[in-house]
């Protein structure tokens, strides 16, 4: 095929009119992301990784630190009393390596004794417990030991309304805003004492005491304990089958509480306590603890010693019970509360239960002295 001049004119005009429509619009260049909107999408796409992995750890440590079930160890402690399987099964304390200096305090060292803590006649006990309830229904203190180790433990207990009874094991970290935030929401504070107990293998925890303790060791310990944090109304034992069995150990402690002005809950960790008695001859506010409730960690368990201690309201006026932060005792308590006041009894601080109980000894020995 041919091509005549006027063909190439034709495309050589052609051509000419697309150089001209290109330049009137011309093609968009791509655009370039700068480098610091490639910094800042990559710094998201960390952030958001992060904050995922952040959750997980939490999930799995928050899993791997839960208390761990105690079905073997009840039935390995046939023939053991509930006092012996609820020290038994008293938690582990933390390694020393990862407390700090001001928790662990260096043998030898002596921490100055705190002055005693009555302030115009009233007692430390009376001047932090919380407000007694007037009613003449049944009344139950429940407290709740070993707290501090694990602050969702804390927290989850102080949904559930009280007043409930928290005893902080001395050697926690962070105690100074757990007990205060506990206190704000209207729950007593007691310090959970580590003591030794009867049975070998059985680690109540840093300066704990022991039998063995020379007095002024056994004092400085006494007053490390007293000394981590404020507002409470006294102590209970954290085991301590061995140490309370013994008088004169008790008695040395019995003259530390005097003298701060604080009361005694016998935890009962053996039938051979001699803590009551010591307390009542130093002239110390002090109760019994009546039943444990979670020695079996179930839900049925549970709730059978909760009714164990409604029964025990019933009959004598009132009742203690003492159980742990577990999981199980925890949802078991929120909802075994709910129907508490359509049952007829109420929730009382112990120290409402140590003032009647001290009350109601005072007019025994008066009437006992006129009708000699």
């Amino acid at each position: 095929m041919e091509l005549s001049f006027a063909d190439d004119a034709s495309a050589e005009e052609g051509k000419a009119d697309w150089r001209a429509r290109k330049r009137r619009h011309p093609k968009p260049k791509p655009r370039k992301i700068s480098s610091g909107l490639r910094m800042a999408g990559g710094l998201y796409g960390f952030v958001i990784l992060a904050i995922v992995y952040g959750l997980y750890s939490v999930i799995s440590e928050r899993k791997d630190t839960l208390p761990p079930p105690i079905a073997v160890a009840v039935e390995e402690s046939a023939g053991q009393t509930p006092e012996e399987i609820f020290e038994a099964n008293e938690p582990a304390p933390p390694s020393t390596a990862a407390l700090g200096d001001d928790d662990i305090a260096a043998p030898g060292m002596i921490v100055p004794a705190q002055p005693p803590q009555t302030v115009k006649g009233v007692p430390a006990w009376r001047r932090n417990a919380m407000a007694s309830v007037v009613t003449n229904a049944p009344k139950l203190a429940i407290v709740i030991d070993d707290l501090g180790l694990q602050e969702y433990a804390t927290d989850d207990l102080l949904s559930i309304p009280g007043p409930i009874t928290l005893a902080f094991l001395p050697y926690a970290q962070n105690l100074a805003a757990q007990t205060r935030k506990a206190h704000l929401a209207g729950h007593e504070l007691l310090v959970h004492l580590p003591m030794e107990p009867a049975a070998a293998g059985y680690d109540p925890g840093p300066n704990a005491l022991l039998s063995g303790l020379t007095k002024d060791e056994f004092k400085r310990r006494l007053d490390w304990n007293l000394s981590r944090f404020d507002g409470f109304v006294g102590i209970n034992n954290h085991m301590g089958s061995g140490l309370t069995a013994r008088p004169e150990a008790m008695a040395a402690v019995m003259v530390a509480l005097k003298s701060r002005g604080l009361l005694f809950l016998d935890s009962l960790t053996t039938s051979k306590s001699q803590g009551a008695r010591e307390a009542a001859l130093a002239g110390v506010p002090y109760a019994r603890r009546d039943v444990f409730l979670d020695n079996v960690r179930d839900r049925a368990a549970i709730l059978r010693q909760l009714a164990e201690a409604e029964a025990r309201a019933r009959s004598h006026g009132s009742a203690i019970a003492i159980g742990h932060p577990y999981p199980e005792t925890i949802s078991t308590l929120r909802e075994w509360r709910k129907g508490l006041d359509a049952r007829g009894l109420v929730l009382v601080p112990l120290s409402q239960l140590v003032q009647e109980e001290t009350t109601a000894r005072a007019e025994a020995a008066r009437a006992s002295n006129v009708s000699r």
